[in-house]
């Protein structure tokens, strides 16, 4: 329900997540996509790009560990 109203409200200040699309992100054109999807929008936002990689989960900064 709270996500309805945020994704239905004029307020311009979610149009980054209303118009989000893998495609600008730095995983749109990775070959490891399918396996961690991208991960989470949430944490890459919280490390400083909403369009960046989730370092917790990007299959191909992960699979040097």
């Amino acid at each position: 329900a709270e996500l309805t109203k945020i994704y239905k409200s004029p307020n311009q200040s979610f149009d980054p997540i209303k118009k989000f699309s893998y495609k600008n992100t730095a995983c749109g054109k990775c070959l490891k996509f399918n396996i961690c999807r991208g991960g989470c929008r949430g944490r890459a936002y919280l490390n400083g790009n909403i369009h960046g990689r989730d370092p917790f989960a990007c299959a191909a900064h992960l699979e040097n560990y």
